[in-house]
């Protein structure tokens, strides 16, 4: 992966939430250049809300400044996925056993979910089997929000990388706790 510039589009993030009538599914586009997030944009169509994330200036929705929540405790958080069905084995079991841990989880949302992180209502989001153009618009906007995005290893996620399991954090110290729940050894 030489190019300069790349596109990373996802045109129906949450297709099973499309096909069944549910409107949280969403549109995604970053340009990357040298894999550094230049813009993203997460767009909700039925909901009408649009994130977009500018190297440099942050993120917003609908026009307005958003920002990640400040939690820094499991105990404290709200935590999201869109299926518990995205983890098989002993990664649902880890997904079940951390997630219980949350003051609140949800299930359902897609993309969603990462923008709701980004504008401070969720604090934790875990996303299973993920390809890269379902992560790196994600990371991009989580990141210009002051969140954060690893595997469940604590690896900052890559263009190359395939079939991912992520966890998304609003503060390093809930990231560093929900990565210690999982049993990863964090790489820097």
């Amino acid at each position: 992966m030489e190019q300069d510039l790349v596109w990373v589009l996802d045109p129906i993030d949450g297709t099973r939430s499309f096909i069944s009538g549910n409107p949280l599914f969403g549109t995604m586009i970053s340009l990357f250049h040298r894999w550094q997030p230049v813009v993203t944009v997460i767009d909700m169509p039925v909901l009408d809300e649009r994130w977009v994330a500018i190297a440099g200036q942050g993120v917003s929705l609908n026009g307005r400044q958003c920002k990640a929540s400040r939690c820094e405790r499991l105990s404290e958080a709200i935590a999201y996925t869109t299926s518990i069905d995205s983890f098989e084995g002993n990664d649902r079991e880890d997904f079940d056993r951390v997630s219980r841990q949350a003051r609140l989880r949800r299930f359902g949302g897609d993309c969603y979910s990462f923008g709701l992180l980004a504008a401070g209502h969720v604090d934790l989001v875990f996303g299973g089997a993920l390809e890269p153009y379902d992560f790196l618009p994600l990371m991009a906007l989580v990141e210009a929000a002051g969140g954060r995005m690893t595997d469940w290893q604590g690896r900052k996620p890559g263009p190359t990388m395939r079939g991912l399991n992520v966890v998304c954090s609003a503060t390093p110290a809930l990231h560093a706790e929900a990565l210690q729940a999982l049993g990863a050894r964090t790489h820097r």
